[in-house]
């Protein structure tokens, strides 16, 4: 439908552009309740769409069971997916939840996590710097930076419909981010 073989465009996009893709390219209007929003304009004019998602959200939900069978020592630690036939070795737990935010910028991207875990943990790192997120700024970054992406996270996960599409507002906002 007017897409160029091989386009290929830079902008980041999230698995709920997808149904609004759909929708867009088979000539509907995308509902306003759909997180999402059509990537076409993407693929129409790559160069001409900077900007298209300057927010990401990444969540897990860590799953858990109240009994694992065959592995009695794990019943009540609230632990999932444990192997009785490799020592019970388990892969998931309550504790296994968290949500991130990826907020870039002309130049930056941080990536703000927090976990639900007993210690309530928090890591930030700025991927251009710091690709393997091996050093974790969330205790030595500018209180307002860390302040910015928390407040960027939570509007993230509670957002419905098109208010999960707005530009990232405040000190948070395209080209502030390196200020900070």
């Amino acid at each position: 439908p007017g897409i160029k073989p091989g386009t290929l465009s830079k902008e980041h996009a999230m698995n709920i552009d997808l149904g609004p893709t759909f929708i867009s390219l088979a000539g509907g209007t995308v509902p306003s309740f759909m997180d999402g929003k059509s990537m076409e304009p993407l693929w129409l004019d790559p160069h001409g769409t900077q900007g298209f998602r300057d927010t990401v959200l990444i969540e897990y939900s860590g799953e858990e069971r109240p009994s694992i069978r065959n592995c009695p020592q794990w019943d009540g630690q609230r632990l999932f997916n444990c192997n009785a036939k490799v020592h019970c070795v388990c892969e998931d737990g309550h504790n296994n939840t968290w949500a991130c935010v990826r907020v870039s910028s002309d130049n930056t991207i941080y990536k703000y996590c927090e976990f639900e875990d007993d210690d309530n943990f928090v890591e930030l790192y700025e991927l251009n710097s710091d690709p393997w997120e091996l050093s974790n700024l969330a205790t030595t970054a500018d209180p307002g930076l860390v302040s910015g992406l928390k407040a960027e996270l939570h509007r993230m996960v509670a957002c419905k419909g098109t208010s999960c599409n707005t530009k990232v507002q405040g000190p948070l906002a395209r080209g502030h981010l390196a200020a900070l």
